[in-house]
């Protein structure tokens, strides 16, 4: 009996499966676009986030060349400084090497002229080219010394530089 009805009817049956899946299809449809919408402001929330990540790490390296930057200009003041008050201190050294070759200078005028030592032979050769290679000694080896000064001043001081800089950095 229930099959006869089945067979009578089939067309009906068949049409109400078929709506009953299509009702079932769209259940599924409409919870697939539930989820993707989800998806989508989770996925924006999160672009949200890292953009704001991403500013306040760029804000950060701002600050921190800011830094580097302010340490450096002033290491280079400090340098600068260091390298007027070295260059002072050698224009000091040459001028007080001046004063000692003028000194020596006046001093062997005067041995020259045999008024440093009455007793001497005035005009004696063998000292006079003694007395001027000490002379010429003297003024060479002053003149080296204010050179080799004023470079070991500048080198230490780059080198100071060098070491604030580098500590600036590893802060």
């Amino acid at each position: 009996m229930a099959f006869a009805f089945i067979l009578k009817h089939w067309s009906l049956l068949a049409i109400a499966l078929l709506l009953a899946a299509v009702g079932f299809q769209e259940v599924r449809v409409n919870r697939a676009h539930t989820q993707t919408a989800e998806v989508r402001e989770t996925l924006a929330a999160e672009r949200v986030t890292y953009a704001q990540a991403a500013a306040s790490a760029q804000l950060a390296v701002r600050v921190e060349e800011s830094r580097r930057e302010t340490e450096k200009q002033e290491s280079i003041r400090h340098a600068q400084e260091q390298i007027a008050l070295a260059e002072s201190n050698a224009a000091g050294a040459r001028t007080a090497a001046d004063r000692l070759r003028q000194q020596v200078a006046a001093l062997v005028a005067s041995g020259r002229r045999g008024t440093s030592n009455p007793g001497a032979p005035a005009g004696s050769t063998a000292a006079d080219t003694n007395l001027d290679l000490l002379v010429n000694v003297l003024d060479r080896h002053s003149r080296e010394l204010v050179a080799v000064g004023a470079f070991a001043d500048r080198s230490r001081i780059a080198g100071q530089a060098c070491e604030r800089a580098f500590d600036s950095l590893v802060r």
